[in-house]
């Protein structure tokens, strides 16, 4: 391969599993988006919940830098002990 990995894909970080820190939504989260969005070496970051008092913080790092953006639901279903395939059929409604 000759071509650069860099013109084939976008590197990505999984925000919530590389600083489980910060997946409660609130406050440290707004520290390190910004790390990662203006890194050069990540094209894209997946997120989880951002509290809303801190969500327009969260997007300007965001827009500023067009890095792509993804929402990750594991931490949500793990926390709340959602299951995506459950048996029964009155779960899955």
């Amino acid at each position: 391969m000759k071509e650069s990995w860099e013109s084939l894909i976008d590197m990505s970080i999984v925000h919530p599993t590389i600083l489980p820190q910060t997946s409660s939504g609130n406050q440290p989260i707004i520290g390190t988006i910004p790390r990662i969005a203006y890194d050069d070496f990540f094209g894209m970051i997946e997120l989880s919940h951002i509290g809303i008092s801190f969500r327009r913080q969260a997007r300007e790092p965001i827009d500023t830098t067009h890095i792509i953006t993804a929402f990750g639901t594991h931490p949500t279903l793990l926390s709340h002990k959602l299951d995506l395939n459950p048996l029964e059929e009155a779960k899955r409604k």
